[in-house]
């Protein structure tokens, strides 16, 4: 099996994650890159550490990202939809994205991973004083409710780096401020965390059943 392994980071990201299968399969199948400190934690919604994220970035993913031209672009939405003047966002979800566990992601998820960033998560001060409420229209449809109209939504969304990665819902539960534990590293992203060593390494390994975005790469 494809393994990566590193000093503390797995890998940096230069090109999207939809690029990096179709580059990795003509490398060697162990990738070791060091980071100049150990992360404390994983849990990626509650911290803002540097090298947290370049590890975290490839087992986590959030509902938006960047592409090349720092432009916000859909990961594991589909589309979105604005209405009643700015302070309603419908979020369509993409269907068939499995979890590491094998469980596919629904919108319970979504709100489950929001609700704890919405509350804890280290960018989401901003948001949260302008969030009405969150709810789940179907299994693939989130809605948000503004006070006002809010365009910076969608910004904080595409933050990997203390923003609203996606977790299963049952990981959700009960989450605080309080660091995941490592058995709770639970994402969608091209890898899936295998363990850790403290002072020595983390190790992530390719995730089979990724499923990648269909679009030409562009940043990440």
């Amino acid at each position: 099996m494809k393994k990566v392994t590193a000093l503390f980071l797995v890998m940096t990201m230069l090109l999207s994650l939809t690029a990096f299968g179709a580059f990795a399969e003509s490398q060697p199948t162990v990738l070791r890159i060091a980071c100049e400190n150990e992360p404390a934690h994983l849990d990626t919604q509650v911290i803002t550490n540097d090298c947290v994220s370049m590890i975290s970035q490839h087992i986590f993913e959030t509902l938006y990202t960047y592409d090349e031209d720092y432009n916000v672009v859909p990961m594991l939405a589909e589309s979105d939809e604005t209405t009643d003047d700015g302070k309603m966002v419908t979020i369509t979800l993409r269907q068939g994205v499995k979890f590491h566990n094998g469980k596919e992601m629904t919108a319970e998820d979504v709100y489950a991973s929001l609700n704890r960033w919405f509350e804890y998560g280290s960018r989401s001060s901003q948001i949260k004083a302008y969030l009405e409420k969150l709810e789940v229209k179907d299994a693939s449809t989130i809605v948000m409710t503004f006070t006002q109209p809010y365009s910076a939504w969608k910004n904080l969304f595409a933050f990997i780096n203390g923003g609203p990665a996606i977790y299963p819902s049952e990981v959700m539960e009960g989450a605080t401020k309080t660091a995941l534990t490592e058995e709770q590293y639970i994402g969608t992203g091209p890898y899936r965390f295998v363990g850790h060593e403290a002072a020595r390494y983390f190790l992530l390994e390719k995730f089979e059943d990724y499923t990648p975005r269909t679009e030409s790469v562009s940043g990440l």
